[in-house]
């Protein structure tokens, strides 16, 4: 997972193998004819190549394809007050990882399905009732346990 970090595993995540997937033209990295890209939808994927597509993208991808992202990027990071939050890296030990596996799983499976009644009409978000049986669902399935989890990985990795 840390290399994926890296700029070797960044270009690696998001454009493949050097030569198959990408080639580099000057300093972007360019998808080949045969895959498909931000600006063109026909084609390959990475997926194609047995590629599991997790992990940080490089930041080339939005410079060379997205140009406009790059700039609302720039105009707002510069911009006083506001407020931008760079996700931590965090690393999880083998028992929090399955831990979180398996509270995440009925967690995001239960949230759904709320979502679905909260958009159908069929329960109302404004209505505490409604709202309450929702957390205590969650809190059932071991949100509280979730967070706890989240914040001690949080404060290991992330001490000063």
């Amino acid at each position: 997972m840390d290399w994926l970090h890296t700029e070797e595993g960044m270009v690696f995540r998001t454009y493949g193998i050097e030569g198959v997937t990408y080639t580099k033209e000057g300093g972007n990295y360019v998808f080949t004819e045969q895959m498909s890209s931000p600006l063109k939808s026909e084609g390959k994927t990475l997926t194609n190549y047995g590629f599991v597509v997790f992990g940080r993208q490089h930041p080339n991808m939005n410079e060379y394809y997205y140009s406009y992202l790059a700039e609302l990027e720039k105009t707002f990071l510069n911009r006083e007050g506001y407020y931008y939050f760079n996700s931590p890296v965090m690393t999880y030990t083998d028992e929090e990882s399955s831990e979180l596996a398996d509270i995440t799983t009925s967690l995001n499976q239960t949230a759904q399905q709320y979502y679905a009644q909260f958009i159908m009409g069929y329960l109302d978000p404004e209505n505490d009732k409604d709202w309450d049986s929702y957390i205590q669902t969650m809190k059932k399935l071991g949100l509280d346990r979730f967070c706890e989890i989240r914040t001690q990985v949080y404060e290991r990795c992330n001490k000063k």
